[in-house]
């Protein structure tokens, strides 16, 4: 699970809370109040995307803390992450402190409101099984691409795009890929992509984990880190070795 904040942790707050207290600054919020502090968390575009994972460790990193505090923004735009850092927090003995300007009616709506939603526009990109059993997925367009990389996928999932041009994200579901799967979710990301009938197009791959999202981009857009280019010529003969999920 994802969560979008404003900035990093801030630890050691005397003024956010009762007592020592580190900050979860969360990004977005509807409500627009006058003379707000911190504008700048306001556009539900702006800040950056981090795994809840990086969270915990670092929140495992904390000493000499009383709780936490999540502020913003207004950290009930993002209910059921919070509850996340909430539980996690409160394993690690820390008290919670939120700060929203939501009425609890209010939470309690939302909550129901964006079940609904999501299940109603979650994007519905291609799932197929490779003939070993493996789980690949398949962006058709930005919002598509945007939600399996950020949201579907795990942080140890492989992902696969054509390098420099437009195309699908390509998700594979294990993170030891042997050769076969390489070259195959590599010709699958260049088949779905500009480079479609070109040959030798390149192909770059790497941990979901070491992808990032820049801040107000548009969906679909990644920052890559750390990945590996193999140069492969499309086809479409991948899809006979295939099968829907």
């Amino acid at each position: 699970m994802t969560i979008r904040l404003a900035s990093t942790l801030q630890p050691d707050s005397i003024v956010d809370g009762e007592g020592i207290r580190t900050v979860v600054w969360t990004q977005g919020c509807p409500h627009h109040c006058p003379f707000c502090h911190n504008p700048q968390t306001h556009d539900f575009n702006g800040g950056y995307v981090v795994e809840l994972d990086d969270i915990f460790k670092e929140m495992n990193k904390l000493r000499g803390q009383d709780g936490i505090t999540l502020s913003g923004g207004d950290p009930m735009v993002q209910p059921l992450e919070c509850l996340e850092i909430a539980k996690y927090a409160h394993k690690l003995g820390l008290n919670v402190w939120c700060y929203t300007g939501y009425l609890y009616e209010d939470i309690l709506k939302k909550k129901k409101q964006k079940n609904t939603i999501r299940k109603k526009k979650r994007p519905q990109f291609q799932q197929y099984l490779t003939k070993d059993g493996i789980e690949i997925d398949i962006g058709k367009n930005n919002l598509q691409n945007d939600y399996l990389t950020f949201k579907y996928a795990h942080r140890y999932d492989m992902w696969f795009h054509a390098k420099d041009m437009p195309g699908s994200h390509v998700i594979v579901k294990v993170q030891d890929l042997d050769e076969y799967t390489i070259r195959l979710a590599a010709k699958i990301a260049a088949y779905y992509s500009k480079g479609k009938n070109s040959s030798s197009v390149p192909v770059n791959y790497t941990l979901v984990k070491t992808l990032k999202k820049p801040a107000g981009s548009k969906p679909g857009k990644v920052i890559l880190d750390n990945y590996k280019t193999i140069y492969i010529d499309p086809d479409d003969e991948f899809l006979q070795e295939l099968t829907k999920k």
